[in-house]
């Protein structure tokens, strides 16, 4: 009867554990469009930040706690992909600009080259651009 219990709790064990695992890696990515952003910042101000001293700015916008920036900008390029993403790249200076990802399913209208938008998104970096994650156009 202990032999039957023990294997009974362990069986338990291992399919609340097995949930919890799967829980946590098949939720879908959080979206920051209800996020307050913890910085706004135009898009030009920002690749200046990162091409003049990218340690710095690396710290001040990669910070684990920083949930979303907000970038204003004006529109110099629009990419779609086959695997359903769009790119929408905000014009920053000669040192680059800002790279803007979003997918299909978070972006209702495309903007048009020229056009001024918001973007609120979470920085990932500087290589070649300022790369925005997970974004979300502002109204």
């Amino acid at each position: 009867m202990k032999k039957y219990r023990l294997i009974l709790a362990a069986s338990l064990l291992i399919i609340i554990i097995a949930g919890v695992l799967y829980y946590t890696f098949r939720k879908s990515p959080e979206s920051v469009e209800n996020i307050k952003p913890d910085y706004i910042v135009e898009a030009t101000a920002l690749v200046d930040e990162f091409s003049e001293n990218e340690s710095e700015a690396n710290t001040k916008y990669l910070n684990k706690t920083i949930q979303a920036i907000q970038v204003s900008g004006v529109v110099l390029e629009v990419n779609e992909t086959a695997e359903e993403r769009i790119t929408i790249y905000l014009e920053g200076n000669l040192m680059g600009n800002v790279s803007c990802a979003f997918s299909n399913k978070e972006i209702k209208n495309i903007p048009d080259i020229g056009e001024k938008i918001t973007v609120k998104g979470k920085c990932t970096g500087y290589i070649l651009d300022v790369k925005l994650i997970k974004c979300a156009l502002v109204d």
